[in-house]
């Protein structure tokens, strides 16, 4: 089993993950390909000449202030991360938990990368994507909170962040951006897949052990209806 926690910065995403992990029988955090490892040279030269027609369209006309290096990482990652996973999940009977994985990369591409729709090409790419994605995930954790619980969350942390010295309305603004992409794609990955399940979940109703009771109880439910 695959399952991406996702939400926006704030909503527990890295904290559940790590949390589930440790709780969940038989389940691991499992991280993307690094580009940092010797081991995983093959796997991004093998997946940079599977997105080569797209190249010019991730340096040459994304939105954001990002670097284009953050772009062609995901970009390559989307492309075969997945059959990476695959082969895990065929070997091992695990249940793998994703942090910062394909929904996340697919909704950072949709609000600062490249024009997804702009070409055929790259239409088809995307639509590739989406479509392979659906059937490799079997869940996703979507946390949220208010917008108010979210903005203190982060003004909290020590780590960094771009919101932290913005406004209350703009970070609000910053975060509903976030919010709808998340929407947007999930949507798109659940029109291609009938097995993919989503569970919404408000971290600011509920305590981390009440999340991870939520979830556990959700996946017991599933395993019945197998």
């Amino acid at each position: 089993m695959i399952i991406e926690v996702v939400g926006s910065a704030g909503s527990g995403k890295s904290t559940l993950a790590k949390a589930l992990s440790e709780r969940l029988d038989n389940a691991r955090l499992e991280l993307p390909p690094s580009i940092s490892k010797t081991e995983n040279i093959p796997f991004f030269v093998r997946n940079t000449l599977g997105i080569f027609p797209i190249l010019p369209s991730i340096y040459l006309r994304r939105k954001g202030r990002y670097s284009p290096w953050y772009h062609f990482l995901f970009t390559v990652i989307l492309n075969g991360w997945h059959k990476v996973l695959d082969q895990k999940t065929f070997k091992v009977n695990s249940i793998f938990i994703l942090d910062q994985g394909p929904v996340y990369m697919i909704t950072f591409e949709t609000l600062f990368g490249s024009t997804m729709f702009e070409s055929n090409i790259s239409k088809k790419y995307w639509e590739r994507t989406f479509y392979t994605w659906s059937k490799t995930l079997d869940l996703v954790i979507w946390l949220d909170a208010s917008l108010p619980v979210l903005v203190e969350r982060i003004r909290k942390r020590e780590t960094r962040h771009g919101i932290k010295g913005l406004y209350d309305m703009d970070a609000y603004r910053y975060l509903e951006a976030y919010h709808q992409a998340y929407d947007s794609v999930i949507s798109k990955l659940r029109i291609n897949s009938n097995k993919l399940k989503v569970l919404p979940i408000d971290t600011g109703q509920y305590s981390l052990e009440d999340t991870i009771n939520i979830i556990v109880n959700h996946l017991q439910q599933e395993n019945h209806k197998v």
